[in-house]
């Protein structure tokens, strides 16, 4: 796998400011937008371009295998990257768990979508609580451990 230094990274996110800004710094990005609006593809990019420069990337899907098509035709390598499928919120809740238990812990965690299992039942606060506490766990696996979150909705 062909990897870039950290200064052909920042020249190739230079062109897109965007970009840049999402993977300057560890933290938890929110990207929400209607169906079929290019969330994914924007997670994708950002999973191909990250993942060739500073290593290592988890994306975890709560929309089954649909993602696994694009992942080929963008051409990502897939070395540095562990692809997961959550059919649940606890199972999601688990697989964030087993990252942080069996590292490494990777430098970007992507999940699309994190509020697949909460629509359904919205009006539960069993629901909300366990929504809340995903982000929450989010949050602190970006603070503590330096993590680039990205989470669409």
């Amino acid at each position: 796998m062909n990897r870039f230094s950290a200064d052909e990274c920042d020249e190739g996110l230079g062109r897109y400011p965007f970009l840049k800004a999402l993977l300057s710094r560890p933290q938890l990005v929110l990207v929400y937008g209607e169906a079929a609006s290019g969330k994914t593809n924007l997670c994708l990019a950002l999973l191909k371009h990250f993942s060739r420069c500073l290593g290592s990337a988890v994306y975890i899907s709560t929309e089954g295998s649909v993602y696994a098509d694009r992942v080929a035709e963008l051409g990502i390598e897939e070395s540095h990257v562990y692809f997961a499928e959550a059919l649940s919120a606890d199972h999601l809740l688990d697989l964030l768990t087993q990252i942080l238990v069996e590292g490494p812990v990777p430098m970007l965690l992507i999940v699309d979508s994190i509020n697949r299992f909460y629509r359904m039942g919205a009006g539960t606060f069993e629901n909300l609580r366990m929504f809340l506490s995903t982000l929450a766990l989010l949050r602190k696996i970006s603070e503590d451990y330096g993590v680039r979150v990205v989470v669409t909705a």
